[in-house]
């Protein structure tokens, strides 16, 4: 399954299953930690239904202005029908959405107390440019917060068949996944693992008092817990079809991508068929990294 060209950016990744990555004890702890409640102005960039903004909202100042920016016109649309019914306290007007792109953000120099995103850096062509605009609209002393995932790790299969699946399959699987990566990014489509080294983008920014954590959160697969609609969006691979493009994009042969193809069939008929027996358990996989980073 890939995207389609005529439906909005990441559309099948935007569900409510989002509302269940982050943990509320430990929003309230990088609120603290960040000191949220001083910021008074805040943007949102590559915002998509507002999944981010909304849980960052109830840590700041009581009545903030609230900019969300996606290039997605339907997102932006949703938002503006949506959104504000979320905070009633806050006065409609300040909330603003705005269609842009991160590379050339529709906001003045210096205007934001907080600039942040979610799961963006990993889809842009050019990070440093994006975390450039983003440190222009920023004020002096104001904090740049992004969220990024490590996608190459969230893709393996960890869990009780671990010990059980053969060994080449599994590291043929890492392999095809690694491979998928480095195709997107020779074709200009971000890089999914870019939470691994985000903090030297930081540093190469020139941003200040850089620090990194992870989000503890993680949705673990437990018998009756998983439905069967979702084990056929989970573990039937939506990308394989993204990934066989870009692979022959980029010069890998048939013969390699067969292999690839094989493999990820493979691991994915044993974790269904686990699942559907009950005997399937696994801890759960989200790499998601906090960096942040302050100008001066």
């Amino acid at each position: 399954m890939t995207n389609n060209p005529e439906t909005p950016h990441s559309e099948m990744w935007l569900g409510d299953h989002r509302d269940l990555w982050w943990n509320q004890d430990y929003l309230e702890l990088l609120a603290k930690r960040f000191q949220l409640h001083d910021v008074k102005v805040m943007a949102d960039i590559g915002a998509g239904k507002g999944h981010w903004t909304k849980c960052l909202i109830p840590f700041l100042d009581p009545l903030p202005k609230v900019t969300c920016i996606d290039r997605e016109a339907d997102w932006v649309s949703d938002l503006k029908q949506n959104f504000p019914a979320n905070f009633s306290s806050i006065p409609s007007e300040n909330f603003e959405f705005l269609q842009g792109d991160v590379l050339d953000l529709p906001l003045e120099s210096e205007s934001c107390d907080l600039v942040t995103c979610q799961t963006l850096l990993m889809h842009v062509s050019d990070p440093m440019k994006a975390l450039a605009e983003m440190k222009r609209v920023v004020k002096p002393g104001g904090l740049i917060l992004c969220v990024e995932s490590m996608n190459l790790f969230n893709r393996l299969e960890m869990g009780t068949l671990t010990p059980e699946l053969d060994i080449k399959t599994q590291t043929k699987e890492f392999e095809a996944w690694l491979a998928f990566h480095r195709s997107k990014i020779e074709l200009g489509e971000g890089d999914h693992d870019i939470a691994s080294y985000l903090p030297k983008l930081f540093m190469d920014a020139g941003l200040k008092r850089i620090r990194t954590y992870q989000n503890d959160c993680v949705v673990p697969d437990i018998p009756g817990v998983v439905s069967e609609e979702e084990l056929d969006f989970d573990y039937m691979w939506p990308d394989v079809d993204d990934m066989v493009d870009k692979m022959e994009k980029t010069g890998y042969e048939q013969a390699q991508i067969s292999e690839y193809k094989k493999a990820l069939k493979e691991i994915s008929d044993a974790s269904k068929e686990a699942m559907r027996k009950g005997s399937y358990v696994r801890s759960g996989g989200m790499n998601m990294f906090i960096v942040a980073g302050y100008k001066v």
